[in-house]
C-alpha cells in the first residue's frame, strides 16, 4: 500500500529596432524602457496551495479505498485505484513543477521544485516509504507552502 503514496518579443524587438533606424529618437526625448515581467508569486501561490489541497484530498480518498480494496481482497479495484494515485501524484508534483518556472520568489520555487521532488520520490514503483512517514512529508509540502506563501 505505501507504493501508492504516492516567441513576440523578438519580433517586437525587430519592429522597435527597425523603426528606431527609420525614425530616430529626437534630441532630449527619453527612450522607452523595458519592464521586467510582473512578480506572480501571489498568483502561483494560490495556485499551487489549491492544486495540493485537492490532490491531497484526493490521494487521502484513494488511499481509504485501497485500504477497504485490500480487505475485501478485490485485486482489480485495487489495480484502479494504484493507477488513479499514481496519476494524482503525476499531475500534483507536474503542476508544482510548471508553477515553479513562472516569475517568483526563489523561496516559493525551492518548496515548489523540492515539493515535487518529494512526490515524485514516494510515487516511484521503488519507493519503499512507510505509509505514516509517506503522509507526513506530503503534509509537509503543503505546510512549508503555505508557511513560505504567507510571508510571500
Amino acid at each position: 500500500m505505501r507504493k501508492l503514496m504516492i516567441t513576440a518579443v523578438m519580433v517586437a524587438a525587430a519592429l522597435g529596432g527597425a523603426a528606431a533606424c527609420a525614425n530616430p529618437t529626437p534630441p532630449g526625448a527619453v527612450p522607452p524602457t523595458t519592464t521586467a515581467p510582473a512578480d506572480q508569486t501571489k498568483e502561483v501561490c494560490t495556485m499551487a496551495i489549491s492544486e495540493s489541497t485537492t490532490a491531497g484530498a484526493t490521494i487521502k480518498a484513494k488511499l481509504a479505498e485501497g485500504i477497504q480494496a485490500v480487505a475485501s481482497g478485490d485485486t482489480a479495484k485495487l489495480a484502479q485505484i494504484e493507477a488513479d494515485l499514481r496519476k494524482a501524484a503525476s499531475d500534483w508534483a507536474a503542476k508544482l513543477t510548471e508553477l515553479s518556472g513562472k516569475q517568483i520568489k526563489p523561496e516559493v520555487k525551492t518548496v515548489l521544485v523540492e515539493g515535487a521532488a518529494t512526490i515524485t520520490a514516494l510515487n516511484s514503483d521503488t519507493d519503499q516509504t512507510p505509509q505514516a512517514e509517506a503522509e507526513a512529508k506530503l503534509n509537509a509540502i503543503g505546510t512549508k507552502l503555505a508557511a513560505v506563501c504567507a510571508s510571500a
